[in-house]
């Protein structure tokens, strides 16, 4: 290497360095907003397509993702909501209706627990321990009337299946809070049109389908078992009457 011209030393390369470059500033460059949306079909085309005119930068996204496929979401439990609600004696049926704005299964365990200590807060526990029913779980004692949230219309909704349980002698609340009302009776009452409002056919009544029944008395042209006897009667006078002829021409 020494004949040909090269140092002895060790080489070591330059080390290049890029210059440290900064973004363009451009006169009209500005950020741009962006919206996502859910994409459910060509309504979503027509809407993003509004929206870009805006300058509006459009991100569709779905729900039909891995996540959703994968995991299972169990349905609510009907009675973790609020609203109006009855009690069904499972002996007896009688019903007792209230309302909650509290879940049901709290309202329930207040119902038990009267029952249980014996206490006059409850007036389906009452009626059980006085006739000396049977309380029932709340699977089969307790139905959902309305969900409903605390509001003006909540103390109507109550009163109105309060009193349609009064209008058949079939509930258990306080009568001293039932008072008539007439837009209830018009609510309650079966319309002209439906077939429960017409009263059933007596058994001698024909219901519409059904063929009249049959009267005691044969029509005018019916051949009664005497119109039949005295037509053969008829009938062999005449072939009798008709062979006499016949052997007096004979002679």
């Amino acid at each position: 290497m020494m004949n040909n011209g090269f140092p002895t030393h060790a080489y070591t390369p330059p080390t290049l360095r890029r210059p440290a470059t900064t973004p363009s500033q451009k006169p009209g460059n500005t950020t741009h907003t962006c919206a996502p949306f859910t994409y459910i079909g060509r309504e979503t085309t027509y809407i993003t397509n509004i929206f870009k005119k805006a300058d509006i930068r459009i991100t569709l996204r779905t729900n039909n993702t891995l996540q959703n496929l994968l995991m299972q979401k169990h349905p609510p439990d009907k009675y973790s909501r609020s609203g109006a609600y009855k009690l069904t004696c499972p002996e007896c049926n009688k019903v007792y209706v209230g309302q909650t704005g509290r879940s049901f299964t709290q309202r329930f365990k207040e119902h038990r627990n009267a029952f249980k200590s014996n206490r006059n807060t409850s007036n389906y526990a009452k009626h059980a321990l006085e006739h000396l029913h049977p309380f029932g779980p709340i699977q089969e004692t307790m139905q959902v009337l309305q969900y409903q949230r605390k509001g003006t219309q909540f103390n109507t909704i109550e009163r109105l299946f309060i009193y349609k349980e009064f209008s058949i002698n079939n509930h258990l609340n306080d009568e001293f809070n039932i008072t008539p009302n007439r837009i209830f009776e018009a609510l309650l009452k079966p319309s002209n049109n439906s077939p429960t409002s017409q009263p059933p056919p007596t058994p001698d009544q024909p219901r519409n389908n059904d063929p009249p029944h049959p009267t005691s008395e044969p029509p005018e042209n019916f051949p009664t078992r005497q119109n039949q006897t005295s037509a053969i009667h008829s009938g062999e006078e005449e072939t009798l009457h008709r062979r006499t002829n016949q052997h007096a021409h004979a002679m």
